[in-house]
């Protein structure tokens, strides 16, 4: 097992064994803090040479204790969940140079490697009984003794030997470490680590007063096969190969991570996956390859349970993928709150760094969404909020931002869909005159009965802003509800030209499918504020948009009791002032305003929580 490149060999001056090295990357960020899992079976009261502790590496994050030995040190190491296996890991402190380690080499290359010494202070062999791996490398606390003196300016780093790669040498594994009075922590290496069963591997405390780049390996793919806590990051450059595969219907949270693909990022294998995924950054590479399409952020069949929180994602084809064939119902909620995702990219690669655009599967766009939920039924517990959903023009291809696709949630506990932020929704070619998706949309399609159909979603408080063909609508279901949004679009681009509004409507609520009366039924648009403004295509000239200036806030030919009068259910909504008045880029502007202030009274931040804002872009 090998972290990072060599910082050179073991060597001597007089009696004092030192190390050369060199530099490349930066270090890592620690993982949560685990459950104590072993303490060192030495007593802190019988001081010898050296100290020893169990730990049993497995399902959970485990610490062991390994008690002051006599030369005045303590330490702790803490491992992280296995990606793969399970077993004990014997744990040796001592201040000599164990066995294991290289016999001392020549000291006469020290001046001219780099030119000054680095001290060793303390050893720990780690020794596992059984083969081992991690998502990231251990974390590690030293306590120094009361009388060790370091020179001004010196740093205490922790540098690691693997016998199974000898050539390699010493390698600097983490620092240079928080020192805290008599303490000193070092958070480990990103990148995921695997320990042979039988091997000694070591590693030491040393001190330098030279500054050294501790190395930071290219992140790898990770196959999650048992339940835990997983933190690091993870990178897979095969468009066939996910960056996280899920293969375990154990619970599964993936936290404080870096994420990047030409494929999936986060795949879920298995049915009945739990899986929690919060503070992650998430971006899709080009898979360089025509036709294939950027990977989703994260995607299951019969998904189980899923909280997904307080991630940042970029370029994905899909944000959240959640799918069956015929009517899953999963055993746990699914919460979906305070992401911010950009530029999702639904149009295929062309093979040379650009995209596409040639044969989407609809006109302007390839059905990919933010969120989509399909054929799941009776879901319990689903909440969509707080995202902030931005699509650049020319920069993003997207279908509907959020679709609610044959699936029902039930009548004591809807689906709800609120207080989200969409800004921006066009064609893959801004300007082009046909577009058929929407902001927030409940679909289906003929064939569904009420027991398939969507159905018992709630759609309230979101906001909708500049976005082409229809904003929020009811398409498709029964007993779906819109309620208490703000609509706006000026239909116009920040150059000035025109946007498609074929068929641009704020809030729709109209049997588009044909869904028969036992279908389609009991659906409301009530309470909301639209200003959505468009011109038309010319018949003569369709890709050419012309005047007049076109209000069509409201279409609600479908409502239940009828679009309006005595026993609508579509009643008390509101239209931005009418022509000749014109919604503006600055009223668009004046939504975002609004949105901020809303996160701020509801002390709400959206995107990861490590940043100290609220990681909205806005162009």
């Amino acid at each position: 097992m090998t972290f990072g490149r060599a910082i050179g060999i073991l060597v001597a001056a007089l009696a004092l064994p030192l190390f050369v090295a060199c530099g490349g990357g930066g270090g890592g960020a620690a993982p949560a803090t685990p459950s104590i899992g072993a303490v060192a079976t030495a007593s802190p009261s019988a001081v010898g040479a050296t100290s020893s502790a169990m730990l049993n590496a497995g399902s959970a994050p485990q610490t062991g204790l390994l008690a002051t030995v006599s030369a005045g040190y303590a330490a702790s190491v803490t491992v992280p969940t296995t990606s793969s296996g399970s077993g004990t890991v014997n744990l040796v402190l001592g201040a000599a140079l164990p066995s294991a380690a290289p016999t001392v080499q020549s000291a006469k290359r020290l001046p001219a490697a780099i030119g000054g010494s680095l001290a060793p202070l303390a050893y720990v062999t780690f020794t596992s009984a059984a083969t081992v791996a991690f998502p990231t490398g251990p974390t590690w606390t030293f306590t120094l003794p009361s009388n060790l003196g370091l020179a001004t300016g010196a740093g205490l780093y922790v540098g690691f030997y693997d016998p199974t790669n000898a050539s390699a040498g010493w390698t600097t594994f983490a620092g240079p470490g928080t020192v805290a009075g008599a303490t000193v922590t070092f958070a480990g290496p990103l990148s995921p680590a695997t320990f042979t069963a039988g091997t000694a591997y070591v590693f030491a405390l040393f001190s330098t007063a030279q500054m050294i780049t501790v190395p930071n390996p290219t992140p790898s793919s990770i196959a999650i096969s048992a339940g835990g806590t997983y933190t690091g990051s993870w990178q897979s450059l095969n468009p066939k190969t996910p960056a996280v595969s899920i293969n375990t219907t154990a619970t599964v949270v993936i936290q404080n991570c870096t994420i990047q693909s030409k494929g999936p990022l986060i795949f879920a294998s298995v049915a009945n996956a739990h899986v929690t995924i919060t503070n992650c950054t998430g971006t899709a590479l080009d898979p360089l390859v025509a036709g294939d399409l950027r990977g989703n952020f994260f995607s299951a069949y019969d998904i189980g349970s899923l909280d997904v929180e307080h991630n940042s994602i970029q370029g994905v084809n899909y944000g959240v993928q959640l799918y069956d064939a015929d009517g899953w119902a999963p055993s746990g909620p699914i919460t979906i709150r305070y992401n911010t995702a950009l530029n999702l990219q639904g149009a295929p690669s062309d093979g040379n760094g650009g995209l596409n655009y040639s044969n989407l599967l609809e006109p302007g766009d390839n059905q990919n969404h933010f969120v989509i939920l399909a054929d799941l039924q009776n879901l319990t517990g689903t909440d969509i909020s707080w995202n902030y959903v931005e699509s650049d023009p020319g920069l993003s291809t997207i279908g509907d931002v959020i679709n609610i696709y044959s699936s029902s949630g039930t009548s004591a506990s809807p689906i709800n869909v609120h207080d989200n932020f969409i800004l921006g929704g066009y064609p893959a070619v801004p300007n082009a005159t046909t577009y058929y998706a929407g902001g927030i949309i409940t679909d289906g399609n003929a064939a569904n009965t009420a027991a398939t159909a969507t159905a018992f979603v709630n759609i309230y408080n979101n906001q909708v802003v500049s976005h082409a063909n229809g904003a929020i609508g009811i398409a498709a279901g029964h007993d779906n509800q819109i309620y208490d949004n703000r609509v706006v679009s000026s239909g116009q681009l920040a150059n000035g030209s025109w946007f498609v509004g074929y068929d641009g409507i704020g809030v729709i609520d109209c049997a588009c499918y044909n869904q028969p009366p036992s279908v389609f039924f009991n659906n409301s648009a009530h309470d909301n504020t639209v200003g959505y403004q468009f011109e038309w295509s010319n018949p003569a000239t369709p890709t050419v948009f012309s005047p007049p200036i076109i209000r069509q806030d409201y279409q609600l030919q479908d409502c239940a009791g009828g679009a309006s009068g005595a026993g609508s259910l579509c009643i008390n909504n509101a239209s931005l002032p009418a022509l000749p008045t014109l919604i503006t880029s600055a009223t668009e502007a004046n939504e975002t305003t609004l949105w901020q202030q809303k996160l701020s009274s509801n002390n709400i931040t959206v995107g990861p929580t490590t940043t100290t804002s609220s990681s909205i872009h806005r162009r």
